[in-house]
């Protein structure tokens, strides 16, 4: 890091300059943790313009590169890393991107089993109509808030997954309700009618959920012909074997019905695939 800072010329060089160098990762090839580099970043610098002085100076010629070199060698502090979420938000705010994770990577298991953005962009041509309800996940990349003409506050936020961003609309009835959610940055689960127009799909949220406390739901058909006690019995070892917290609804002879917590769900590949296993897969979502 001092030998980096030396090589520059400090007129030109700022701290800030270095310190988001650092943020996005630029220095990571130096096997030192970010906090590290930021922590010795003003005795970092400060090293590197006595060097560039000394250079100046003509003092380099009488002691030796190699021993202005090692006295410009900083101890690191023995400090952990900053945390993960952390460390995103500086790649984001340094380079407009996210580059070594997504703050949603630790959601991505409910996100797979929600509606992807995409394919509400796509619409009829990924099976996604006009008014259709959906339940998709993303993170609030920017939220406008506006007042309507009875004084009620409202809101416009941009929605990103991991495949693509989309327009939501709040009204003041859901954005009241929730106030705290809708914010920059705030990972979420938004439940709405899709709005598909000429200029592009757009999604009127009806609800919302923090991501981080969402507690997705299993939505379970039994099919024609599967409506027999061997079904039902195999569903009784499943819930027993997997019991959990997640809600499960059930649709018998065309109406849905919620089930006792005694058959609710743990949240787990591995019970999709056994609900899967005996009622086929398209007779099983999770949302």
């Amino acid at each position: 890091l001092v030998d980096f800072c030396a090589r520059v010329d400090a007129r030109t060089l700022s701290k800030r300059a270095v310190e988001s160098l650092i943020r996005c990762g630029a220095f990571d090839s130096l096997g030192a943790k970010r906090s590290q580099l930021l922590a010795v970043l003003d005795k970092a610098m400060g090293e590197a313009q006595r060097k560039q002085r000394d250079e100046l100076s003509g003092q380099l010629g009488l002691f030796g590169a190699d021993v202005l070199d090692e006295a410009a060698e900083l101890e690191l502090p023995d400090i952990p890393e900053a945390g993960r979420d952390e460390i995103l938000a500086w790649e984001k705010e340094t380079t407009g991107f996210y580059i070594t994770g997504h703050p949603l990577d630790k959601y991505k298991d409910i996100i797979d089993n929600l509606v992807g953005i995409a394919r509400i962009k796509a619409g009829e041509e990924a099976g996604i109509r006009d008014k259709q309800v959906v339940r998709i996940a993303g993170l609030f990349t920017e939220m406008k808030r506006i007042t309507t003409k009875k004084g009620e506050t409202m809101c416009f936020g941009t929605l990103e997954d991991f495949t693509d961003t989309l327009e939501t609309i709040i009204f003041p009835r859901v954005f009241y309700d929730h106030v705290n959610a809708c914010v920059v940055d705030e990972a979420v689960v938004l439940q709405g009618h899709v709005d598909a127009q000429d200029d592009g799909a757009k999604l009127l949220v009806d609800d919302i959920w923090e991501l981080a406390s969402y507690q997705p739901e299993y939505y379970v058909k039994i099919p024609q012909g599967k409506d027999s006690q061997a079904t039902y019995d195999a569903l009784g070892k499943i819930f027993k074997q997997y019991h959990g917290t997640q809600p499960v609804f059930l649709q018998m002879n065309g109406r849905w019905r919620k089930t006792g917590e005694s058959h609710w769900l743990q949240s787990s590949p591995d019970v999709r695939k056994a609900l899967a296993a005996v009622l086929g897969e398209d007779a099983v979502q999770v949302r």
